[in-house]
């Protein structure tokens, strides 16, 4: 009698945990069917992509008082938009975007002309060395 009391239980554990594998499954598989397969659109004016872990476009030209948006195009993967660089002391000091998940945005004006440096704080390897130019009218 002990040993059918075992054998139910471990096929109770076995169940339960083919359960939790097929329900994370289908909630993966639901999650690209409503978020998509990101875009291979270009990025539109004042626009830079987070796709591929890199920046799309990794630079970009603007005049001063106007802003970029920057948006995560990666499937699960989150990202950041933070000035300067990771080795940087005052890294972020300029701008920070929070940790954008999918479809996510965060944008920036910007004020003084210059060169901006940026980084991804996620992957501040692959994603680093970015910029926005900043031209004075």
């Amino acid at each position: 009698m002990t040993n059918v009391i075992n054998r139910i239980k471990t096929i109770r554990k076995r169940t339960a945990v083919t359960s939790a594998v097929t329900s994370a499954v289908v909630l993966a598989v639901s999650a690209l069917m409503v978020g998509g397969c990101p875009s291979t659109e270009p990025p539109g004016t004042n626009e830079v992509f987070m796709r591929s872990i890199a920046f799309d476009p990794p630079e970009i030209t603007i005049n001063v008082g106007e802003s970029v948006t920057w948006t995560n195009m990666d499937i699960i993967v989150p990202h950041t938009a933070t000035s300067g660089n990771p080795e940087d002391a005052d890294f972020g000091s300029v701008f920070q975007s929070a940790r954008l998940g999918i479809n996510d945005s965060f944008t920036h004006t910007f004020d003084e002309p210059g060169e901006f440096i940026y980084f991804c704080e996620v992957h501040p390897v692959m994603m680093r060395d970015a910029k926005v130019i900043v031209q004075a009218p």
